[in-house]
């Protein structure tokens, strides 16, 4: 039977790497979630048929039209 008291050391090194590795995952899974979304978002603007200098004057026609005088 093991002896917890034996390597104190051991209990905080494996709480750190459990508390590590529990938030790399964490982050993995929020960037693919992140990267989904945003796919389906230019899915659905309908942006991907456009080339990028489309999508350039597009950018400056909405700037101009946000401006005010």
């Amino acid at each position: 039977m093991p002896v917890s008291e034996a390597q104190p050391l051991t209990i905080v090194y494996m709480a750190g790497s459990i508390a590590i590795s529990g938030l790399f995952f964490l982050n993995m899974f929020v960037g693919v979630v992140i990267s989904t979304f945003k796919r389906e978002k230019e899915k659905l603007s309908h942006s991907t048929l456009l080339t990028p200098l489309e999508r350039d004057y597009l950018e400056a026609c909405t700037l101009a039209y946000k401006c005010q005088p």
